[in-house]
Order: structure tokens, then sequence, then C-alpha cells
């Protein structure tokens, strides 16, 4: 955005102060504007987020609706714990899928893998059976289109200064058309279907609905998959946090053996009390390695 003017704030104390503004100091604005740049919406579309936006006029309007169903969604209870669960047996199928099979290693490239994988896994979480990023083709445009994201937040003609973001957003974009089209969101999480129901009684078109979900996959994906990558790549660097962590992990798990099956059990509720190692080298890769700064 070639014409805004940005403000950095560095200082913690300041920083503790603009979040605890956020009606002065908002983001609702900069997430329209972000909806219109990033997410190619509609001008009818832009107009329903941006009716009441901040909320001066009451706790009523798009904006307000959508962030509380999704509150509600993410709230401990039924839906996240069907999220977590899908995207907990995703992973662990990605890790049986390395077992060495007939006495052959399974050699992989672990950027691609761990991006891959948590692709998978969190889209598989939010979108159910009929996630549209099971199609590779789906996959792979998203990635362009998040790698050419700079330009495409420049405005600047994208679909000649950026062909391939522009183009895989376009893609990703008719992918969600078809899904929505098709009422899959239906079988997907209560996530996606507080999402798609309050934007439906705002009057919002499904091609909008559809783009608004181009940038809500950025929302979760773009610091996960580097996040995960970055946390196993330093813990398999250095032998003895290896070691250490890989105890962690073990008192967390029980094991059964029944009619020689084994059979062995993860307790996440207790990987942060237990596993002081494994959480806070999870906690310094997301301070040093991902892109969440604070915007307001």
């Amino acid at each position: 955005m070639v014409t805004s003017k940005i403000y950095v704030v560095n200082a913690v104390d300041l920083i503790s102060s603009v979040q605890r503004l956020p009606k002065i100091l908002a983001f609702p604005p900069i997430e329209a504007r972000f909806a219109t740049t990033i997410c190619a919406s509609s001008k009818e579309g832009n107009d329903i987020i941006a009716n009441n936006l901040n909320g001066e006029e009451g706790d009523w309007g798009y904006s307000h609706d959508v962030y509380k169903s999704m509150n509600s969604a993410l709230a401990p209870g039924l839906g996240l714990d069907g999220m977590n669960r899908t995207m907990i047996q995703t992973i662990a199928h990605a890790i049986d899928r390395l077992n060495p099979q007939n006495g052959r290693k399974t050699s992989i490239q672990l950027g691609e893998w761990t991006r891959h994988e948590i692709t998978m896994a969190t889209t598989s979480s939010a979108y159910g059976e009929h996630n549209p990023f099971k199609d590779s083709d789906v996959e792979n445009a998203f990635w362009d289109f998040e790698s050419g994201l700079i330009m495409i937040m420049m405005n600047r003609f994208p679909s000649l200064t950026a062909r391939k973001a522009y183009h895989g957003r376009e893609l990703v974009s008719k992918a969600f058309q078809r899904y929505f089209k098709a009422q899959h969101h239906k079988s997907g999480s209560m996530l996606v279907q507080g999402r798609y129901n309050t934007s439906m009684q705002h009057g919002v078109s499904v091609d909008d609905i559809a783009r608004y979900e181009v940038g809500n996959s950025l929302a979760v994906l773009v610091n996960t998959a580097p996040a995960v990558f970055w946390t196993l790549f330093y813990i398999y660097s250095h032998p003895i946090a290896l070691e250490e962590c890989r105890t962690e992990v073990e008192s967390i798990v029980s094991v059964t053996d029944k009619t020689n099956i084994v059979k062995r059990t993860v307790d996440i509720t207790k990987a942060k009390q237990n596993c002081p190692l494994l959480t806070s080298t999870f906690q310094e890769v997301l301070r040093q390695r991902t892109l969440g700064t604070q915007v307001r």
C-alpha cells in the first residue's frame, strides 16, 4: 500500500497501551482495506464490511457479527475439539506414512513436507472432507499467491506485476466458490459454517464469501507451517535438546498393550505443563521466525 502511512511502535509499554485502545487505534479499518486489496472483493461486499465497521453506533454490523461467530466457534467446546481432533489425526497419518517400508528408509525435504502436511491438517480441520486444498492445484496456487503477497498489496496492476500470485488467488477463489455453492461447508467446521451463515445474513455474495475465505486461509497458514518447520529444525539440529524434548514428551504418553497391539496415547492437555523445553522452543520460534507483527 504505497500511499499509506505506517507508524511503528517498538516500545513494549507503548504496545500494551495500543492494544488497550481497540476503538481509537482500530484494526477493522485495516481489515476492510485488506479485504479490498488482498481478496479483491466487490464494491458491494466492501460496503457491507464498512457498515458500522468500528462499532461507533453499537454492537452490530458485519465485522462485529463475524468476530462473534468466530469467537464462539473457537471457544473451548465441541467446535474447537472437532478441529483439533481432525488436525491431530491428519498429522498422525502423515507421520505414519514416513515409516520405512520393506526395510527402506524414507527421505523427505523437510520444508516441503512440513508445508504440505500442515496445510492439509489445518485446512481439513476447517473445511472438512470436501476441503478444496485436497486438490494439489489449489494448494500450489495458494502458495503461489502467498509468495507474491507483497506485490499484491502494492496494488499496482497486479495482473501484470504479480501474475503468478494474481492467478493463484483467482484459482483458489474459484475453488471456494464451488465449495460453498455445493453446500460443502455444512460438513465443515463450526468456524466455517459460522462465517458463511453470518455473511449470508448480511447479504454478502457467494463470490465475495469465497474471496474472503482466501484471506482467512492466509491467516491460518502463513505462520503455522514455517513455525512447525523451524521448531523441528532447531530441535533436531541440537542432539541434547532433542533428547530432552523426547524425555518430556514421554512423560505425557501412556502405553497399553492388548493382544500384542501396542497403543501409545499422547495427552496434549499436559504438554504445556510437562514439556517446558518443547513449549519454550516453540514460543522462541514464534518470536524469532514468524511475521506476527501486531497491526492496528
